[in-house]
C-alpha cells in the first residue's frame, strides 16, 4: 500500500523531533486516511465514481482528517499545520487533489 507507506513517511519526516511527543491516535489517523483513499481510488477505477465525485470525496476526507488531527494535538500548533501541509502534499502527488 504505497500512499499509507509515503503518508507515514511523511508524517514522520514532518514532525522530525516532536515524534515523541504526537498523541498514538496519529499514526492511526493517518492509516485510515490512507485507507480511505485507496478505497476511493478503487472505486473510481471500478466506474462507481466519476473523477469529479472523487476528486470531491478525497477534499472531503482530507479536511476531517485535518480536523481530526487538530483535535487531538491543539488548535494552536504551529509544527501541525507544517504536518497537514506535508501530508496533503503526499495526497496531491498521488491524486491531484
Amino acid at each position: 500500500m504505497k500512499i499509507k507507506d509515503d503518508l507515514l513517511a511523511e508524517l514522520a519526516v514532518q514532525l522530525g523531533d516532536r515524534r515523541g511527543v504526537v498523541s498514538p491516535g496519529v499514526e492511526q489517523l493517518s492509516d485510515e486516511l490512507a485507507d480511505e483513499l485507496e478505497a476511493i481510488q478503487a472505486m473510481l477505477v471500478a466506474g462507481e465514481l466519476s473523477a469529479e465525485q472523487a476528486r470531491l470525496h478525497r477534499q472531503l476526507r482530507l479536511n476531517s482528517f485535518n480536523m481530526s488531527l487538530l483535535a487531538l494535538e491543539g488548535v494552536g500548533d504551529i509544527a501541525l499545520e507544517q504536518t497537514l501541509v506535508g501530508l496533503v502534499k503526499v495526497v496531491r502527488r498521488f491524486y491531484g487533489v
